[in-house]
């Protein structure tokens, strides 16, 4: 490129050369800028040539004349020209060089590439560049351009593993395709070599391949495992080109094109596999496998190795003779066998069975299933077969068809009816005795239904079949004559081996007479059982009775006792209640006349002085009197006990009677006192009595007392036996109490009765339900033994049911306590 004098920016080595003759560089100057082969020109930034150099006519074919009257850009190919615009616009803001290419319009219209070289002088408007016409390398580099396009389109779509390597085997590039393949990504590789990868038995293959003769081929195949991400060896297939400078011969460059090959391996590995266990399964299998020629002598072709084990022959001996086979065959058989052959040829395969000669000299009974093979124009060329020896099962089904007959002749000679169903519910055979029940032979039931054969009296057959579970039931049927009999039928389902239902066998057995015995039977033991419990009923009233009885004799002596005491107590008391009044009036007519000597006589003698004081007359005065009062007080005491046990025993009152019952429950009380009162380290038990105004109730005044005597005493024992489990401060805040309400109930409608109402209710633990289900039974009781009979409660509920026609209940909470109540109407006549 042309640089003039007056440029500011010279080349430094111009400081340092001293050239004597300008004149001369000037003629150089011009000399290079006539003859290079290159464009050289002088721009201006209006956008006009200034010089150019005589190349610009030799290679575009303008004139100077020409390119120097119109702007440059009028040359340009339209879609270079902002691209050329852009690159001006550098140098004129102070860009030293540039570079850039584009298409310039010939003289003959057609472009040419050209590679520019621009260095900008704006200060002088002007801008210095030289171009190259770059054509050829332009085509080059398209070329190279598109097949590097092509090159990528295919390494990121193609599933092979593309890579480039350096001679010495590292990763240059790896495509996109490593990723699915291995897990690893391609920045993972790049530097690295294979044998970083490889399995470490490969390595050395891998070399060997690599270096053939000490050299690289340029093209080589190896099969290798390589490690994935996740550490698995996966078998691979790569071929490599080695890519050679085109100059020198050197390898620059390998291209590997790797595929996965774990499928075909899998593959390959187990075809030998397969190979081997066919090659095993012929040595040791009992089937003989053999071709045969399909026309001429028949010759055999082709014959396993196990025929040696089978027959005891080699197989070449059947080879070299064609006649080998046939003439073992059992002479019997050799008919059987030639027709076979007839009917191989018409049909295309045929099987059957004929005894051979085994090398021992024995017969072998031999199942022989051939195939005709025809080629494409339908003529027979081979025939193939296989052969096994069924000796064995020709000799288990002589014996199975012996068992066959004997057991069928054990079944038809049972008595019982049997038959066998398939799983359309139809019969496939019977024996004797079933045939002779329906009047049919056998074939002429096998294929018919139940309803077929029993029409309205066919028994249910299906539910077997939809539960799968053998079934007992019992029909009616009636037999040729008309006569109804009873059956029992036993069915039970059978299976293959796979477990899928076959059908299901029947056995059915006449129970008419076993039926009208059992009959018989059953109305003997309902008349047996009807006079048991009349027996038992009569049985428990009559210990009941006994228990009543023994215990109204213990209620009754102990009334008689009760009485006696009573009566043998209250003459000696009435004695004294008497004398009482007469001993008080004379003790105060003595004491008023002692009160009358002391005031008129108020100086008494000494020796009277001296008894009043001895006797202290004024303490005796005041004390006597109360004395007197609290001996009457318990002569009181003792009469209201002794009422109270005569009215407790009744004895005088065991017909129904008019009575206050309140009164038999104080004097229930007033006996069970003792237990009641509080005593040393025994708080007692409190009493709340809630009476209502209750009529004179008419009743066994005896039984009640003594029905009041058990609620009560049970209530009693049930707060003792609490108290032992509780702890004082329990007691002080709940102590035990016993509640008695009573009250009367009005008629409400017809039929009803005035009733009164008792309940004995008390604090206690209560009664499990399990024990209060059985509290009325007889001699059922919670109590040790020896402290209870189990008959109080049984006994008052019949009292008050059975006697009083009443009702006697109990309601417990546990932990609250328990309730018991009873209900008697006010009369019972009426």
């Amino acid at each position: 490129m042309f640089i003039p004098e007056n440029r500011k920016h010279t080349n430094p080595t111009q400081k340092v050369i001293n050239f004597r003759d300008r004149h001369w560089i000037a003629r150089q100057h011009d000399r290079f800028f006539q003859h290079s082969p290159d464009l050289l020109c002088v721009a201006g930034f209006d956008g006009y040539f200034k010089l150019l150099n005589p190349s610009w006519e030799k290679i575009l074919g303008w004139t100077p004349e020409q390119l120097l009257a119109e702007p440059y850009l009028e040359r340009v190919h339209p879609d270079d020209r902002q691209h050329t615009v852009d690159k001006a616009r550098q140098l004129l803001h102070g860009a030293e060089a540039i570079s850039f290419e584009n298409r310039y319009r010939c003289a003959d219209g057609s472009y040419k590439w050209l590679s520019w070289t621009a260095s900008g002088f704006p200060e002088e408007g002007l801008a210095y560049a030289s171009a190259r016409e770059i054509g050829e390398f332009r085509e080059v580099y398209d070329a190279l351009h598109a097949s590097q396009e092509r090159y990528r389109w295919l390494a990121e779509h193609t599933t092979d593993l593309i890579s480039r390597h350096a001679p010495d085997g590292r990763y240059l590039d790896v495509s996109a395709a490593l990723t699915p393949l291995l897990g690893y990504e391609p920045e993972e590789w790049i530097g690295k070599k294979p044998d970083d990868f490889l399995h470490p038995e490969d390595r050395a293959q891998m070399q060997r391949s690599r270096r053939s003769n000490g050299e690289i081929p340029d093209t080589y195949t190896v099969n290798y495992r390589i490690r994935d991400r996740r550490g698995r060896d996966r078998w691979f297939e790569s071929t490599s080109y080695a890519i050679r400078d085109s100059y020198s011969g050197e390898i620059v460059e390998i291209l590997s094109i790797s595929r996965d090959i774990g499928d075909l391996v899998s593959a390959r590995e187990e075809s030998i596999a397969s190979q081997k266990r066919l090659n095993h399964l012929l040595a040791h299998s009992p089937v003989v496998l053999y071709s045969w020629k399909a026309s001429g002598d028949y010759a055999v072709t082709f014959i396993s190795e196990n025929i040696k084990t089978l027959l005891g022959y080699e197989a070449g001996e059947f080879l070299r003779d064609s006649r080998f086979w046939a003439d073992r065959i059992h002479p019997e058989d050799l008919g059987c066998f030639f027709a076979g052959l007839t009917q191989l040829f018409q049909e295309g395969q045929h099987t059957h069975e004929y005894r051979w000669r085994h090398q021992d000299g024995s017969y072998r009974w031999m199942l022989d299933s051939m195939q005709l093979i025809r080629n494409s124009a339908g003529y027979p060329v081979e025939i193939v077969g296989s052969w096994q020896d069924v000796t064995e099962r020709k000799l288990a089904e002589s014996e199975l068809a012996k068992e066959r007959a004997l057991l069928r002749c054990s079944i038809d000679s049972i008595g019982d009816r049997i038959f066998y169903l398939d799983r359309d519910r139809k019969y496939f055979g019977c024996n004797r005795a079933f045939s002779e029940a329906v009047n049919l032979p056998e074939s002429k039931i096998v294929g018919r239904s139940a309803g077929d054969l029993f029409g309205e009296d066919r028994p249910n057959i299906g539910e077997i079949f939809e539960t799968l579970q053998p079934r007992r039931y019992e029909h009616q049927i009636r037999d040729r004559g008309g006569r109804e009999i009873q059956l029992e039928t036993i069915e039970t389902p059978f299976f293959d081996d796979n477990g899928a239902l076959l059908g299901a066998i029947g056995i059915s057995r006449d129970i008419t007479r076993h039926k009208q015995a059992e009959a018989a039977l059953k109305l003997s033991h309902d008349r047996y059982q009807e006079k048991v419990r009349d027996l038992e009923a009569a049985l428990q009233e009559l210990q009941q009775a006994q228990t009543q009885l023994v215990q109204t004799e213990k209620m009754s002596t102990l009334g008689l006792l009760v009485a006696g005491l009573a009566h043998e107590v209250n003459n000696p008391v009435n004695f004294i209640h008497g004398n009482l009044s007469h001993v008080s009036e004379y003790t105060r007519d003595l004491l008023a006349l002692v009160e009358l000597y002391r005031r008129d006589y108020p100086e008494a003698g000494s020796h009277i002085q001296e008894k009043i004081e001895a006797i202290d007359l004024d303490f005796l005065n005041e004390d006597l009197p109360k004395l007197l009062a609290s001996m009457q007080m318990g002569v009181n005491r003792i009469r209201e006990i002794v009422k109270s046990l005569r009215n407790f025993s009744r004895v005088d009152e065991a017909e129904l009677k008019p009575v206050n019952l309140h009164e038999g429950i104080e004097s229930t009380l007033l006996i069970l006192h003792n237990r009641i009162k509080p005593r040393p380290n025994y708080p007692g038990i409190q009493i709340v009595k809630e009476f209502g105004d209750l009529p004179l109730v008419t009743c066994y005044p005896g039984q009640m007392n003594q029905v009041f005597m058990n609620l009560i005493a049970n209530a009693i024992d049930a707060l003792e036996e609490h108290q032992e489990s509780l702890t004082p401060e329990a007691l002080q805040d709940r102590p035990s109490a016993i509640f008695i309400r009573t009250e009367s109930i009005e008629a409400t409608g017809d039929g009803d009765r005035d009733r009164v109402r008792i309940c004995i209710i008390d604090n206690g633990p209560g009664i499990p339900e399990r024990v209060r289900t059985h509290l009325f039974k007889p001699f059922f009781t919670t109590k040790p033994v020896g402290k209870g009979t189990g008959l109080g409660l049984s006994i008052s509920h019949q009292i008050i049911v059975e006697k009083h026609r009443g009702t006697l209940s109990c309601e417990s909470t546990m932990g609250l306590g328990t309730q018991f109540c009873l209900e008697i109407p006010v009369s019972l006549h009426g």
